[in-house]
């Protein structure tokens, strides 16, 4: 992608108001040119087949149930809603 050497410019100004940094032609041209190419990609519509593959890629699988404890050794609480009355079976 061809960049002026005012769009470089401006664009080291952008990121040195933004971000506080200074970086050089060189990488103020890569950061550009990477970040219009993004902009580009987002704009670019989705047909119907790219649609359904993203969604068949990135849909979560449910989360898996843990089956209820079968134990009956273990201990429950009895008693009131404080620490003291709290008893516990055995």
């Amino acid at each position: 992608m061809k960049l002026s050497r005012a769009d470089i410019v401006r664009f080291q100004d952008l990121y040195q108001t933004h971000l506080g940094k200074d970086i050089s032609d060189s990488a103020a041209h890569e950061q550009a040119t990477r970040l219009i190419r993004f902009i580009k990609a987002l704009e670019e519509p989705v047909n119907s087949d790219q649609d359904t593959a993203f969604m068949e890629e990135f849909t979560p699988s449910p989360i898996p149930r843990r089956a209820p404890a079968t134990n009956d050794n273990h201990q429950q609480p009895q008693g009131g809603d404080t620490p003291k009355e709290n008893t516990w079976r055995t």
